[in-house]
């Protein structure tokens, strides 16, 4: 019985890395991303919102001060395709390291604070930088509070 326990929290948690509940797959854009976690092999609309709020908040720090957090939030462009890979990864392993967070390339509670906190902040609405607007908007629609 311990095993079978064993067992299903060794599932429970790679499913929950992978984007994924136990009650099936995550939760759909109008639901509160920021319930799941997220990470390598993830897919959806909240990883979509992921990528999205990662390339506003590097856009807005790269015309600000992106070396104000712990390490640089030097990052590329990410494409917005709901898919995590390799370039997904590094974005939020460096974002983590930007927001002096522990640095395992894992979208979950404390991470999804860092995010919410840079992409729902009211400069991000009001910016005339389209990348900005976007990422408040993926914030908005990923359930994180934001600030209008």
């Amino acid at each position: 019985m311990k095993r079978l326990k064993l067992m299903i929290g060794a599932v429970a948690t790679t499913m929950a890395v992978s984007g994924l509940a136990l009650g099936g797959a995550a939760p759909a854009q109008a639901a509160s991303c920021t319930s799941y976690i997220y990470g390598s092999g993830g897919s959806g609309p909240c990883v979509a919102n992921i990528q999205k709020m990662l390339n506003g908040v590097a856009n807005a720090e790269a015309h600000g001060d992106p070396t104000r957090g712990c390490n640089s939030l030097y990052l590329h462009y990410i494409a917005t395709d709901g898919s995590w890979g390799p370039r997904t990864d590094t974005a939020v392993r460096r974002f983590q390291g930007w927001t002096c967070s522990k640095v395992d390339g894992v979208v979950g509670p404390a991470t999804w604070r860092a995010l919410c906190g840079e992409a729902g902040d009211h400069y991000m609405h009001v910016s005339p930088v389209s990348w900005q607007r976007i990422a408040w908007a993926a914030a908005k629609n990923s359930g994180c509070t934001v600030h209008s």
